[in-house]
């Protein structure tokens, strides 16, 4: 029978035929040497219940029941003295592992905001790119705190990966909005162009005050002025008006008569072509006004070919 170990995100694949509790035991400890030999072997039935093996007759009834691969979990299981002696960092979690809380050491990293290990990560040489610092006990946590809890991070200008053309300018947009200096230059800005905007509307206000004020002034002006004067120079200018009115009137009798054959000639054209076309007279007007200067045959024709 095939049995899948899994302890810490680390997976073992086992074939026993004569399966034993014990020799399960023995084999989790030959392929984990650092697990603590207080440690218990679980699995999930249908229900999603977690069933611990604790004798062989729990692991005949999974034998019985189980027709492919079964699936253990290694759950490694600290004796009261130990844990004593060990800190546990309730809020922490592993990020190598994912165990939490973390008991024992625990090894902060001092250059991202929030990546912590424990000593079986730890071990294993991961994140060994950053420095570590190790906390294992309460002063090592307050030394920690002093340290480093209020030390200022510095800016750090990213990269950004940008798809398509100018991804230099890009890179460098982004950059420049990131940074601190940037944010202070844009309220400094918006400051400024608040003042801006207030000084404007201001100076809108007063050339309305101003607009207003004419009015006012053009009538102190014309109260002012000598109205018996003022009323001589207009009789005069009505009575040269009279006389050019009177001098152009036959001027503007002989348009008349010449302007009525005209009227009655392209009345007769609007019938007529409204007679020709079968449309009304207001729309055979329009035509004809439109192609006033063409014969009555050609707008026939064109009124037909738009047809």
């Amino acid at each position: 029978m095939k049995f899948k170990l899994v302890h810490n995100k680390e997976i073992h694949l086992v074939k026993l035929d004569n399966p034993t509790l014990s020799a399960l035991k023995a084999h989790v400890k030959k392929v984990y040497p650092q697990i603590n030999s207080n440690f218990k072997l679980t699995y999930f039935d249908n229900e999603n219940d977690e069933i611990s093996l604790s004798c062989q007759e729990d692991l005949q009834i999974l034998i019985d029941e189980a027709h492919h691969t079964v699936k253990l979990q290694v759950v490694e299981q600290l004796i009261p003295s130990q844990v004593e002696q060990k800190m546990i960092h309730t809020y922490h979690t592993c990020d190598g592992c994912q165990i939490h809380p973390i008991i024992g050491s625990r090894f902060k990293c001092l250059e991202c905001p929030d990546f912590d290990l424990c000593e079986s990560c730890q071990s294993k040489n991961l994140h060994n790119n950053h420095k570590l610092f190790k906390i294992s006990n309460s002063q090592e946590l307050e030394d920690f705190q002093k340290s480093h809890s209020q030390k200022p991070k510095p800016f750090i200008q990213r990269e950004f990966h940008h798809v398509g053309p100018f991804p230099h300018i890009f890179n460098h947009f982004m950059q420049i909005i990131e940074n601190p200096k940037f944010k202070e230059i844009k309220e400094t800005a918006s400051t400024v162009a608040s003042d801006l905007i207030n000084v404007i509307k201001t100076q809108m206000e007063i050339e309305k005050v101003q607009e207003q004020e004419k009015p006012q002034e053009q009538t102190q002006q014309f109260d002012q002025l000598d109205f018996p004067q003022t009323c001589e120079v207009q009789v005069d200018q009505t009575q040269q008006i009279k006389e050019e009115i009177y001098v152009s009137q036959p001027e503007i009798q002989e348009l008349v008569q010449v302007q009525e054959p005209i009227n009655n000639e392209l009345q007769d054209k609007v019938k007529l072509l409204a007679q020709i076309v079968d449309c009304s007279e207001q729309l055979a007007k329009e035509y004809v006004e439109l192609f006033k200067e063409l014969p009555l045959e050609d707008i026939v024709d064109i009124i037909y070919n738009q047809k």
